[in-house]
């Protein structure tokens, strides 16, 4: 299931698993090399890249790491203030 009969993969196949890089590392020009090592074009690896993170995107994960980072920094200065609320509105 998944190969061809030229024992290639199939695309499909190679689009999930590039999804699961995605999600683990998110470095996109590191996949990018592996498509090339694996025997791909660059405009084939670049249509699988841009598919992967399409059907990322579809489900609402973002594979941007800097997108992270801020969501985490928002995060933190919402539960600071919402405990220096509570200290000097209960506590006090």
């Amino acid at each position: 299931m998944g190969n061809r009969p030229d024992e290639q993969i199939d695309k499909d196949v190679i689009i999930k698993i590039v999804k699961e890089r995605l999600i683990q590392h998110g470095d996109k020009k590191e996949i990018f090399n592996s498509l090339l090592k694996l025997g791909f074009s660059k405009e084939e690896a670049d249509s699988i890249l841009k598919t992967s993170i399409q059907e990322l995107e579809n489900i609402g994960f973002s594979y941007n790491k800097s997108g992270y980072f801020l969501n985490i920094v928002i995060c933190l200065i919402f539960i600071i203030v919402l405990g220096l609320l509570f200290y000097f509105c209960f506590i006090k």
